[in-house]
């Protein structure tokens, strides 16, 4: 019998239906693992912080795998091969000498199997094992973003560098910073809005957020969606625990907070 036969198929009709019967033959393993190219929504497209993620939907185990930020083309993880319960990937840096696009990218690998629980192991281009590849050079920031989703809104968890272009900044500001880059949100803006300010005041509770006066350059639909989307990302930010969030363009109205 031929090794590539994997397993065989026993068809028999009765009273006019046919069923089938898969057998799996002994010392062989089906091996199903898929490369998934399209990101899911819980996913951020350009994740600067290195992180690997799992979770378990439809039947079947997915395993997303960041390196992070890079400041240029040609590094990847590739998908190797499926031991038992470990996967083993590659990290391949940009080959010497050749050259490659300078922007940054995000080299990112996600994984659908059968559902279980896996370890990974990841290799270098000599096949060497690297040790805590995906562990970040610091602890990151976590923040919830909500986006369009659909005809709704949806979550979205990622992560910030504490100490990467985050100098002097509260964390709802870098929260919101990362929300105004999301794909979902820089879509629905016609006109580029910014965030130039968020601060916090004691006399009135509350907070407020400066954006840019291009903001009332959007439609009215656009602006609430905007608005609502900015106020529930700020009030998963639990420093002060507080339900208001007031937004405005007016940049009087900073100075005037504690």
């Amino acid at each position: 019998m031929k090794k590539a036969l994997v397993t065989i198929i026993i068809l028999l009709t009765i009273s006019g239906t046919v069923i089938a019967f898969r057998i799996k033959l002994p010392n062989q393993k089906i091996t199903d693992v898929q490369i998934i190219h399209e990101l899911p929504f819980n996913i951020e497209p350009f994740n600067p912080v290195p992180e690997v993620r799992t979770w378990d939907e439809d039947g079947r185990t997915f395993y997303y795998f960041n390196w992070g930020i890079k400041p240029t083309g040609g590094y990847s993880l590739n998908f190797v091969e499926l031991k038992d319960d470990l996967i083993v990937i590659q990290a391949l840096n940009p080959p010497e000498k050749r050259m490659v696009i300078q922007i940054f990218t995000y080299p990112r690998l996600i994984l659908s199997l059968p559902q279980g629980t896996y370890k990974y192991r990841v290799i270098d281009q000599n096949k060497k094992i690297i040790k805590d590849f995906f562990k970040p050079t610091n602890p990151p920031l976590q923040f919830t973003l909500f986006l369009p989703q659909g005809d709704g809104i949806g979550t979205r968890q990622i992560l910030r560098d504490p100490y990467e272009n985050t100098a002097g900044k509260t964390t709802a500001e870098i929260a919101l910073e990362a929300l105004m880059v999301q794909t979902e949100v820089y879509e629905l803006l016609e006109h580029e809005v910014t965030v130039e300010g968020v601060s916090f005041s004691n006399s009135d509770g509350k907070w407020v957020v400066l954006l840019s006066k291009s903001y009332e350059s959007l439609d009215l639909s656009q602006q609430e969606l905007l608005a609502e989307l900015i106020t529930k990302t700020v009030l998963t930010i639990k420093a002060k625990g507080l339900d208001r969030v007031e937004i405005t363009t007016d940049p009087n109205a900073l100075p005037q907070l504690e």
